[in-house]
């Protein structure tokens, strides 16, 4: 309905917004609650009232108010880019200049030089805009059409990416700002003077392609160079350059020179944090001045993996930041991701794999394949991984090497205090890493020392409450379990519950607290976790769910209990005829055998069914693996209790030999073995 003037109430409404706006224009404070409060309505009536007026949120609309204001004053002639920034209520010039390019499609400083790509027009109301664009009935049905065919290919790009699990993350709004300065010619030559703005224009023009980086415009340096005119003096150059960077209020700046020695044209590089005045990262390229334009793209590709690399792990919490050993952003990015499911026991292999595929150096990638095997009982298949990346050893960097040297020793010469000593070095050139102190508190739980592992966990503890508590349930899980093993648990009570806050859904916490409550004598509320554990089970698989339940009975003490419920579980595997896969430990039949075995004996219930079950599951495991590690372990465990003591030393070795890393219990096991012969060797 229009007013009596002709003009509609919702461009009076608009036009009132527009007013109120341009009088506060200088207030970069100036937002949706400001608004609002000016017109009288609340935030969410103002936003509704705008979305049907205008089809565009406040924040929006704020904006492109703010840069149509710019476009006039830079029309003028009167103020630079950075002035007329901070006239219309940007504070900071890169973000302005960002925002700029994305509306007019130019830069500030082209204003005047080139004609807008994509000029906006003066807001319109939607009342307007929809009779317009409806007086024509082909246009509404090609819009129509348009938008069906737009929803119907978003649809099907959203479900692929879904079904495949493997989207790497994009840019956020909060990219990363970097400035580019002038190279100083360091030549000698005063006609290679233009190269000073021109190597920058080529970095510029190239970084500003990225998504996570915010990257100043050329002009806008110049301005403020020129400002500054008073520090160009000799030697002031990092002085010079530092200031330009707080003005323009950037995270980083790169800055740089360039030099000529015979026919050799060299730039060398530097990234500097703005705050600190650290230089992150040198880089230097040799060429031709013919091929200045080559050598700018292989420094730009370079500054640009890095800065992108260094954008996603603070956007992603420092802990990140130990075990980065790529130079490609995607393959960080499937790095990242494989590795917030590997914390958090969810299937990570594909994600890892990928990374290797993007790049086949990336050490981190292929350590954590490797252990996630590890972690799952396919010991054989872990230690091949960390051998084929040894055998490329020549093409790592030194860090990268020692990591792989260090990790492969563990492996097969089981020595723990190897790690120990890595991991604490590595502590104390990145404090703020909580990934090193997990898996120095990994190793100390290997050994058994459950005190020293709550220490370091302990110390996690306190960067948490610094960074923010960490996705990341297995440090609950490892953290809790150590004063499980101390038989304290009502503090390991308290960590699970920790953890069970972040992670409603978790079947291994809820497994944890299912036992703490058996242990604790509170048999109903182990109950309530035990149907939770079991709603959450990650197979669906109705014979797997309750073997695995028998788990949280044997290891709180209900032997009976445990026992019943593993021979009911065999029984039903053993009538369900579906296929089932035998890639991941436990879900293949022998699995039934081994539990249902290892209880029998190391119970001293039935040693000769429990070593029947045993050299059954051994039968079947891994499709012919037969020197399953855990399954060796538990026959030598019977061969010892029947008195078999040579043969169970040599079971035991085997089962040892084909464990990557220390294991406490078989080289106790051992160590028991070589007794018992030494004894029987004595009488």
């Amino acid at each position: 309905m229009g007013s009596s003037n002709g003009i509609s109430t919702d461009e009076e409404f608009i036009n009132k917004i527009r007013k109120i706006i341009l009088q506060h224009i200088t207030n970069d404070k100036f937002g949706t609650n400001e608004l609002a409060e000016e017109v009288g309505l609340s935030r969410s009536q103002i936003h509704r009232k705008l979305i049907k007026a205008s089809g565009k949120p406040v924040t929006q609309l704020i904006r492109e108010i703010r840069l149509e204001e710019a476009f006039k004053l830079l029309k003028e002639k009167k103020l630079n880019a950075s002035e007329v920034a901070y006239k219309v209520g940007f504070n900071s010039p890169a973000y302005f200049s960002k925002c700029f390019h994305e509306y007019y499609g130019i830069t500030p400083g082209e204003v005047g030089k080139k004609e807008p790509l994509n000029r906006k027009k003066d807001i319109e109301p939607v009342s307007s805009k929809l009779i317009n664009i409806f007086k024509s009935k082909t246009v509404a049905v090609f819009i129509f059409v348009l938008l069906i065919v737009w929803i119907v290919y978003h649809f099907a790009i959203t479900q692929n990416n879904r079904e495949n699990g493997l989207n790497p993350f994009t840019g956020s709004e909060n990219n990363y700002s970097v400035a580019v300065m002038p190279f100083i010619n360091n030549t000698g030559d005063s006609s290679l003077n233009y190269f000073e703005f021109g190597i920058s224009e080529l970095l510029i023009n190239s970084l500003s392609k990225s998504k996570e980086l915010t990257v100043v415009d050329n002009q806008i340096i110049s301005e403020v160079k020129s400002d500054l005119s008073g520090w160009g003096k000799a030697g002031k150059e990092y002085g010079l350059h530092k200031e330009m960077a707080k003005r323009l209020m950037v995270k980083l700046f790169i800055c740089g020179d360039y030099m000529l020695e015979d026919s050799v044209f060299r730039i060398n590089m530097k990234i500097i944090d703005s705050n600190t005045g650290k230089i992150l990262k040198t880089k230097h390229v040799d060429g031709e001045k013919s091929n200045i334009f080559f050598m700018a793209d292989t420094l730009s590709s370079d500054i640009m993996n890095y800065l992108e690399i260094k954008s996603l792990k603070e956007d992603n919490i420092p802990e990140y930041s130990g075990f980065v050993t790529t130079t490609s952003p995607e393959a960080f990015r499937y790095y990242i991701m494989g590795l917030e499911r590997f914390w958090n026991f969810e299937p990570s292999v594909p994600l890892f794999r990928k990374a290797i595929e993007i790049d086949s150096g990336f050490v981190s990638a292929w350590f954590y394949l490797s252990i996630h095997f590890a972690s799952i009982g396919e010991f054989e298949q872990s230690r091949k991984i960390m051998e084929e990346l040894y055998q490329r050893k020549e093409e790592l960097s030194v860090e990268n090497r020692r990591l792989v040297e260090t990790t492969l020793s563990y492996y097969i010469n089981k020595n723990p205090y190897i790690m120990i000593r890595y991991f604490k070095q590595r502590i104390e050139a990145e404090p703020l890493s909580r990934t090193y102190l997990l898996w120095l508190a990994a190793v100390y739980r290997s050994i058994e020392d459950y005190n020293s592992a709550i220490s370091v966990f302990k110390r996690i503890q306190k960067l948490n409450k610094q960074l923010g508590d960490w996705n990341n349930q297995y440090f609950y899980n490892r953290y809790g379990y150590a004063y499980e093993k101390l038989k304290k648990y009502h503090k390991a009570e308290k960590i699970y519950m920790a953890g069970l806050k972040l992670f409603p859904n978790s079947s291994a916490l809820t497994y944890r607290m299912a036992i703490i409550c058996l242990l604790r004598d509170n048999a109903d509320k182990a109950n309530e976790y035990i149907e939770q554990y079991q709603k959450n089970f990650p197979f669906p698989n109705e014979s797997m769910v309750l073997a695995s339940t028998g788990n949280i009975y044997y290891e709180a003490g209900y032997i009976n209990e445990a026992e019943k419920i593993y021979r009911k579980s065999l029984q039903m595997r053993l009538k369900d005829k579906n296929e089932i896969d035998t890639n991941n430990p436990g879900n293949n039949l022998y699995w039934y055998y081994a539990v249902l075995g290892k209880l029998l004996i190391l119970q001293d219930i039935n040693v000769e069914e429990g070593m029947k079950c045993l050299h059954k599951a051994k039968e079947l495991s891994y499709s012919g693996y037969a020197e399953h590690p855990f399954i060796m372990g538990f026959i030598g465990v019977g061969l010892l209790k029947q008195g078999k003591y040579t043969e169970a030393l040599d079971t035991l070795k085997i089962a040892y030999k084909n464990v990557t890393g220390y294991n406490h219990k078989f080289q106790t096991l051992i160590e028991k073995a070589e007794e018992a012969i030494a004894r029987q060797e004595n009488k």
